[in-house]
């Protein structure tokens, strides 16, 4: 058992990724940039996208269940997120949350070209969706990239991310 336990001990450390103090500063500053630009994109629809949806013809009683296909995507693959940091790993994961983030963005400033009511309801709906997917990928890593890296720090750098 102790020879067990030795061997998963050396194991370990040899996995860990032993990192300099400039490392670990490019890694909390960037972070911490991904995060801002993520919740940043979050919050920016809310002052137009009412006044817009409007003006396509979006019924108002919809906005409420747009707006929340963020938050509901973020439940629904809640599960999926650390099943998805141990198949594929943390750098994947982080990537793949900003490109879906990155491409809901875009797609949010190509819909002045739709014109259908139905049609920019339903598309704000899975855009918000896919923005959602994308950022509980960007938290689930970052947090999980903080506690790997920050053993002693973990719920500091949890707080400032």
């Amino acid at each position: 058992v102790k020879m067990m336990f030795n061997l998963k001990k050396k194991m370990m450390k040899a996995m860990s990724l032993k990192l300099n103090g400039k490392t670990q500063s490019i890694i909390v500053s960037v972070l911490c940039l991904v995060n801002l630009t993520a919740n940043s994109a979050y919050s920016s629809i809310a002052p137009f996208y009412p006044a817009e949806a409007l003006a396509k013809g979006v019924p108002e009683s919809t906005f409420g269940f747009i707006f929340a296909g963020y938050s509901i995507s973020m439940c629904v693959f809640a599960p999926l997120f650390s099943h998805m940091l141990t198949k594929y790993g943390r750098k994947r994961v982080i990537m793949l949350g900003c490109l879906c983030e990155s491409l809901a963005m875009i797609l949010f400033g190509l819909f002045i070209y739709i014109d259908n009511p139905l049609a920019y309801a339903i598309l704000s709906f899975l855009c918000r969706f896919v923005e959602g997917f994308g950022n509980g990928c960007l938290n689930s890593s970052t947090n999980s990239i903080i506690a790997f890296n920050f053993e002693k720090d973990v719920s500091k750098l949890i707080g400032i991310t």
